[in-house]
């Protein structure tokens, strides 16, 4: 078979499996798309969006403690999920205990609903004349919210673990769609109808989640990894470390400046640009995890940052593409996540509480680092925007520096083999696990992988050759291929996906 003359170019047929991947993906997880959209939502109506709606209503306010209320709202829920996260990682460590009840989810949904009650309460009273507030109900409010996010990641990420990497980049990207499409329409409306949304997307979000969790039937679901030893993922822990610290620069800076006119512009420009960049590398490129994370989502982060330093007067640009890249490497992280669970074995309680708590205190060092050296001179924003595109560019090329990626850090983690055979069943794993094969399907896939004939398969397998037939056309299917060369199509864009593949 003719081999592409640029080997990170994908083929026809890669493009089309892809984008009936999708499609399917679409078709069966419907649920779990609608669930993380509203998620996504939900924390943008409490969490992000209000140091935008209130915020410049705030700064304009006559009370001398006015200013401090948007740091609560923003810094609250950050240092309570810093905490959790935390503590459920190292209690988790000690205990292995997964708690599995409708009554504990049902809990965690009246926790984030309880958050958004006082959010509501406080907004409110902002706007009848009392723009103090009060900081009890800010402080209840964000340890509801913190909590109450940190849970719930937990249970949004058992799912991605069930449904594999590749899924889970695909309903990221969708979800993601979703909720740009439902933050637009509500950046359009009055400020009261951002305080009913948040009271009313907790009901739906436990709609969809009840929803998903019927679809999944696997017995050992919440079981998953609980067994098996917690090793620590130091390079996807690192990176969610200085997503954080970019996400922190990037907000903190407008925690001062407030809010721009055109911040939901910034914002649906963004989110449109995130999806537009990883669709055409969904479609058109080979890339694995790390060129993904540090030869895409952080460069654009870089580049953003860079035209606050270039640009001055052009901080909605700079804003534009440092979110993108962030949303980039966000989707990327999710889908990293999942591979983590499904194909390292790692229970989803680890895998969200620990790079969360990590996620949570890079954000707040880099908030209180921008906001360091912007306070005292608005302008210093062009010198923390060069400081953090040196420091994000340096960083991208320590990871993926080729003894860092050889010997070092590999995908997941340290990957040191140079045998073909171990590859193949790394592969062959990988893929198992994606489409759902059987443990006999994957043995036969193994096979099929090193290009031995049906009879050889039967006699390795002590099978009969009808049986290796039968196996083989449902794994074609699963896989949605119709000839062996498509086949070892999809094992060498899974090679290239995970970092293995033949130089």
């Amino acid at each position: 078979m003719p081999r592409e003359s640029l080997w990170f170019i994908r083929s026809t047929f890669d493009r089309k499996q892809t984008a009936s991947n999708i499609v399917r993906t679409l078709k069966q997880r419907i649920w779990i798309i609608l669930c993380y959209s509203t998620y996504w939502v939900w924390m943008m109506s409490v969490f992000q969006e209000p140091t935008a709606i209130f915020g410049g209503l705030l700064g304009d306010a006559s009370a001398p403690y006015a200013q401090w209320q948007i740091y609560v709202i923003w810094f609250g829920p950050l240092v309570v999920m810093t905490l959790v996260s935390g503590f459920i990682a190292f209690w988790f460590k000690r205990t292995r205990i997964v708690f599995k009840s409708k009554g504990y989810q049902s809990c965690i949904i009246l926790l984030m609903f309880s958050g958004a009650v006082l959010h509501a309460l406080w907004g409110i009273g902002l706007f009848l004349d009392n723009p103090e507030g009060s900081l009890a109900i800010l402080v209840i409010r964000s340890i509801l919210v913190g909590v109450g996010v940190s849970l719930f990641r937990i249970e949004i990420d058992r799912v991605f673990g069930y449904v594999g990497a590749n899924q889970t980049l695909f309903i990221t990207a969708i979800g993601l769609f979703i909720a740009m499409l439902v933050v637009l329409v509500l950046t359009q409306l009055p400020w009261m109808i951002w305080l009913v949304a948040a009271l009313v997307l907790p009901a739906f979000l436990y709609l969809f989640y009840w929803l998903t969790t019927k679809t999944i039937t696997c017995s050992g679901y919440y079981s998953h990894g609980i067994k098996n030893k917690l090793f620590i993922p130091w390079k996807f822990l690192s990176t969610s470390f200085i997503q954080g610290i970019a996400f922190g620069a990037m907000s903190g800076g407008m925690l001062l400046l407030c809010s721009l006119d055109s911040g939901w512009l910034v914002g649906t420009g963004s989110r449109l640009l995130a999806l537009l960049l990883l669709g055409a590398v969904m479609l058109f490129l080979k890339l694995d995890y790390n060129q993904l994370l540090y030869k895409l989502g952080f460069p654009f982060m870089a580049l953003g940052f860079a035209c606050l330093l270039l640009l001055p007067n052009a901080l909605q640009l700079g804003g534009l593409l440092a979110w993108a890249g962030y949303l980039v490497l966000d989707m990327v992280l999710w889908s990293l996540g999942a591979y983590l669970i499904k194909n390292d074995g790692l229970p989803a309680t680890w895998i969200a509480s620990f790079p969360g708590a990590v996620l949570s205190a890079g954000t707040i060092l880099g908030a209180l680092a921008s906001m360091f050296i912007v306070i005292n001179n608005v302008e210093n924003i062009a010198a923390c925007g060069g400081l953090m595109a040196i420091f994000l560019l340096a960083t991208a090329l320590v990871m993926t520096s080729s003894r860092n990626i050889q010997f070092g850090w590999g995908t997941s983690r340290p990957y040191h083999t140079d045998n073909r055979k171990e590859r193949s069943v790394e592969i062959c794993n990988f893929l198992s696990a994606e489409y759902g094969l059987t443990k006999r399907e994957t043995d036969v896939l193994l096979c099929l992988i090193a290009e031995q004939k049906r009879k050889d398969i039967g006699d390795v397998l002590c099978v009969s050759k009808d049986t290796v037939k039968t196996h083989t056309r449902s794994i074609y299917r699963k896989l949605l291929v119709h000839s062996s060369d498509e086949l070892q199509e999809v094992a060498s864009a899974a090679a290239v996906q995970l970092g293995i593949a033949d130089d």
